[in-house]
């Protein structure tokens, strides 16, 4: 038969938030310290140039779909 848990504490549950919420703001800085890396600068693979030439590409035009 199957026995309900515990309730985890809230000063538990804080803690884990705060820990997953540290992790990921430490990626997003380097996530943006990346991108903007690759814009100010010339890539040398050619797969990341032909991402950022399709990024580039498709904030320059506007959306054709709602166009008539």
């Amino acid at each position: 038969m199957a026995v309900p848990k515990k309730r985890t504490s809230k000063s538990k549950k804080n803690i884990r938030k705060n820990a997953w919420k540290t992790k990921v703001e430490k990626q997003a800085v380097r996530s943006l310290f990346l991108a903007k890396y690759l814009l100010k600068t010339k890539p040398e693979d050619p797969a990341v140039e032909k991402l950022l030439n399709r990024l580039n590409d498709e904030t320059a035009k506007p959306d054709e779909s709602n166009s008539q």
